[in-house]
């Protein structure tokens, strides 16, 4: 694709669940760059990507929602000690498209940009950042 800039942005967990908010790190390398969109993709099938509300409580919240959907000991088909972390996966998604205007992502005021942990401790996620013109 012509005028494409890609980089990867690298997230380390340091619990099992949780938020971590990666907004910073993507609107540094976003600045400046040209281009309209902004595609986000974490390559893990146990993490997701989600926007949510910069308030920690709200990212506890909805990670303690998630772990009441998806218990870490429930009763998969798919029988691993991180099934829970698939299934959370899938239902929040491992993609985003955020518009940019002069190398700035239009988010509103409150809204970040979360990798969604599953399977941590120590676990590295890359956000494939990408945009084009």
């Amino acid at each position: 694709m012509k005028n494409t800039k890609r980089t990867v942005i690298e997230v380390q967990s340091d619990a099992r669940t949780g938020f971590y908010d990666a907004t910073e790190a993507i609107a540094a390398w976003a600045s400046g760059q040209k281009g309209s969109l902004l595609h986000l993709f974490l390559p893990h099938t146990t993490a997701a990507l989600v926007i949510s509300d910069k308030m920690d409580t709200v990212s506890r919240d909805v990670d303690m929602l998630l772990g009441t959907i998806f218990p870490e000991k429930g009763s998969y088909v798919h029988r691993s000690p991180n099934s829970d972390a698939h299934a959370k996966s899938v239902v929040c998604g491992c993609e985003l498209t955020i518009p940019l205007e002069e190398g700035r992502l239009l988010l509103g005021e409150w809204q970040r940009v979360f990798v969604v942990e599953g399977d941590g401790p120590g676990k590295t996620r890359k956000i494939i950042c990408t945009i084009t013109e």
